[in-house]
């Protein structure tokens, strides 16, 4: 089961306010993220959606942290960003 649990505050008096609502896999939680009840159901749901998608990324950054810690500092701290795509002959150009 998938669920979105408002999870509160309850007690606003803002009946459209904001709200925390948590994503939820059969009892596991997910993730959380922040809505605005007066957006509405739609945008409620793009929210939970883009919520968990920034949690997987988060986890698997995580994981690639922890199983090369040495090597993702080296390739940020070296490697250049051109913004080129293509691919390189055999002598490491494009």
């Amino acid at each position: 089961m998938i669920a979105i649990v408002n999870v509160g505050p309850h007690d606003d008096p803002d009946k459209l306010g904001v709200r925390t609502y948590e994503v939820r896999i059969n009892s596991d939680v997910v993730c959380t993220f922040r809505h605005r009840r007066a957006d509405g159901l739609g945008r409620c749901l793009l929210e939970a959606s883009k919520a968990v998608e920034r949690q997987r990324w988060a986890e698997a950054e995580r994981i690639l942290d922890i199983a090369n810690p040495a090597v993702r500092g080296r390739e940020s701290a070296s490697v250049p960003c051109t913004g080129v795509v293509g691919s390189l002959n055999q002598k490491g150009e494009i």
